[in-house]
């Protein structure tokens, strides 16, 4: 602003602005935890996409669900941001319940016959251990070494 006689020097004043940064949560993602599982506040933040501030996860982690992370918003600005992360519970493999299974002696055993003497309902696709050892067959020595052999399915 220009001086007034009898003054002679101008004044001034400035204005420095500055942006303050919009808060970042990241993108939504989907994660996935096995079934009676919880999940942590640690696993919540890795499936955020992007590259987010610090901020809180909402609600308290439990298991399955739809949990919202806010960055809360710095003034000037006064949107938070949010992102959202959504939990499923993928089910536990299932390989059935111990029984027990009569052959005639010197029969082989196959691995459709172990799979239907099985309890309960087992998940198809699990191996069987010891593992076949003719196309789908196990051999089961009568009665050698052992008066009973076990055979075992792993998911």
């Amino acid at each position: 602003m220009a001086a007034t006689a009898p003054c002679a020097t101008d004044a001034t004043a400035t204005i420095t602005v500055t942006e303050q940064q919009q808060p970042d949560a990241g993108s939504d993602d989907n994660l996935a935890i096995c079934e009676g599982d919880s999940v942590t506040a640690a696993q919540l933040f890795a499936a955020l996409g992007g590259t987010p501030d610090a901020g809180e996860h909402g609600p308290r982690p439990a298991g399955a669900g739809t949990y919202t992370y806010t960055v809360a918003a710095t003034a000037p600005c006064a949107t938070d941001a949010t992102a959202t992360i959504t939990v499923t519970e993928q089910q536990q493999p299932d390989a059935g319940s111990d029984d027990n299974l009569a052959i005639c002696e010197g029969d082989s055993v196959t691995a459709a016959q172990l799979f239907a003497a099985l309890g309960g309902t087992p998940d198809a696709g699990g191996t069987w251990s010891p593992p076949p050892q003719v196309q789908g067959h196990i051999p089961i020595p009568w009665p050698q070494r052992h008066p009973a052999q076990q055979m075992q399915l792993r998911p």
